[in-house]
């Protein structure tokens, strides 16, 4: 009888496993025939991704046959990065150029669609400065659009600055002041404002004149304006003077310089706080700048023999 009894154990046990079998094979069966949920189709696989570049001039006016070279790449392929086009377009009449491309899903990841693509870009044309540029388009974004403006170096200038012989000596060295800064780099920190390089009169002198912008925002909990105007002269003022000498010291048609440098304040403590501007004014006389060129005087020097004015205050500044 227990003969009996274990080989229907058995046969119960066997036909068990065979149903379990059965069951999983219909499944994968079933599964090999219908696509996951959420699969993307091969014709879904791509978006179109669109860039849009416009290139102006500082009276906002197109520009005509400027030369764009960009690259194009496509990101969303966690292997690699695709690069799709790397060339050089002109810009119509318009000022515009107009680039797309289809971006592809990341074959890895058939669940979701990520879409990502990048342009690298570099504008050109004779007598303006170079300027280059990024955009992305990702996620549930389709297009992105950026408009350059290109400066020539006499876009600096005052738009009423008149050109007398002396003056067109001035102009000259002025324009070899521009490009030595900023083609050197010598304020990463800071622009030069267009428009803003003339002559002013300041208590019966005559002063040249530059302002700049800073780029950066400082905390007014760790620093306060006068610190403020100090950080700025050392990181702004006393890095233009030996240029400033040297390609306009010799002249004698102004008493000194005027330099503006707007600074930025907030209170880093407060999540929307606004930045304040503060105008930092340094009107140096050029001989001094001369004595500090040769090492004959300080900055603390500098300062002492300059007016400054804080938001049209006169201040003191002392470095130390």
């Amino acid at each position: 009888m227990s003969t009996i009894r274990n080989n229907q154990n058995t046969t119960n046990i066997l036909l068990t496993s065979l149903g379990v079998i059965t069951y999983i094979g219909f499944c994968l069966l079933l599964s090999s025939c219908m696509p996951p949920p959420y699969y993307i189709p091969p014709e879904e696989a791509t978006q179109t991704h669109t860039y849009t570049i416009k290139i102006r001039d500082v009276d906002s006016n197109p520009i005509e046959n400027a030369l764009i070279h960009y690259t194009l790449k496509d990101l969303a392929h966690t292997d690699y990065e695709r690069l799709v086009k790397d060339t050089t377009v002109i810009t119509s009449s318009t000022g515009e150029v107009y680039i797309s491309m289809n971006a592809t899903a990341d074959p890895q990841f058939i669940y979701s669609r990520f879409f990502s693509s990048s342009l690298d870009f570099k504008v050109s044309k004779d007598g303006y400065y170079s300027q280059t540029g990024n955009l992305n388009v990702y996620e549930e974004k389709y297009s992105e659009s950026e408009t350059i403006t290109m400066i020539r170096p006499k876009d600096y200038l005052e738009s009423t600055f008149s050109i007398s012989n002396e003056e067109q000596l001035l102009q000259e060295r002025i324009l070899s002041f521009i490009d030595i800064i900023l083609l050197q780099s010598l304020i990463s920190d800071c622009v030069l404002k267009t428009r803003s390089v003339g002559l002013c009169d300041f208590k019966e002198k005559s002063y040249l004149t530059f302002n700049f912008n800073s780029a950066n925002t400082y905390n007014s909990l760790k620093l306060n304006k006068y610190d403020i105007g100090k950080t700025l002269f050392d990181e702004v003022i006393r890095k233009i003077l030996t240029p400033l000498n040297d390609q306009l010291g010799d002249l004698e048609l102004f008493f000194g310089y005027d330099l503006t440098v707007i600074g930025h304040t907030k209170d880093f403590s407060k999540e929307f706080a606004s930045s304040q501007d503060v105008e930092y004014r340094f009107l140096i006389p050029s001989e001094i700048v001369k004595k500090y060129k040769q090492k004959d005087i300080s900055g603390q020097e500098v300062l002492d023999a300059s007016i400054i004015l804080m938001d049209d205050e006169r201040i003191q500044l002392k470095l130390q």
